[in-house]
Parts: C-alpha cells; sequence; structure tokens
C-alpha cells in the first residue's frame, strides 16, 4: 500500500507573464518501508517538492495523497494534525526564532 501518492503535480510560483513553474507533472508512489532520497542540482526543485510532501505548501494542481487521503480537501486545522502525526522535519536552516 502506498502511504504517500502523487500523480501529475503541478507547482507555479507568480501569474501571467511572471508566472515559474517549478515543480511539472511529478508522479511519485512510496510504500511502508521504503527509503526514498530526493537530489539535483541547485534551484531544481527538491525544497519545494520537499515542502509540498511535508503539507507546509500547497500545489498548484494535481493530486496528493496521505494513507489514501487526498490532502487537497482538508482544512488547516486537519493538515496541521495531520503534520504532528505523520512527520518530523529537520530544517537545514533554523525556523525557530526570527534572526
Amino acid at each position: 500500500m502506498n502511504i504517500i501518492e502523487i500523480k501529475n503535480l503541478n507547482r507555479d510560483f507568480g501569474e501571467g507573464k511572471n508566472r515559474v513553474h517549478i515543480l511539472k507533472n511529478i508522479s511519485l508512489n512510496i510504500e511502508k518501508g521504503d527509503f526514498v532520497a530526493i537530489i539535483g542540482q541547485s534551484g531544481s526543485g527538491k525544497s519545494t517538492l520537499m515542502n509540498l510532501i511535508g503539507c507546509l505548501d500547497t500545489a498548484t494542481s494535481g493530486s496528493y495523497k496521505i494513507d489514501g487521503k487526498e490532502i487537497a480537501s482538508l482544512s488547516s486545522d486537519q493538515l496541521s494534525d495531520l503534520r504532528s502525526q505523520k512527520f518530523g522535519f529537520i530544517f537545514q536552516r533554523y525556523n525557530l526564532l526570527s534572526s
């Protein structure tokens, strides 16, 4: 069973002529027990993808399910509960206090 299922996920920033496609049609299935590494060049969208997977950001389009639940249909409180139950974060930079 897939614990994470991503289909045709897209993330854009900006609008109109200034729109930039950061992630285009990403599909990924992760099953329980899988070990996954997200690697790529600087600026390739790794952090954006991890923010989407961790429910810290929302996709422009596409489908993202955790344990069969569509993430786009969850309220902010439900997303907060999901993050506290399913994810652990280790940030590259400290995100606890403003500097």
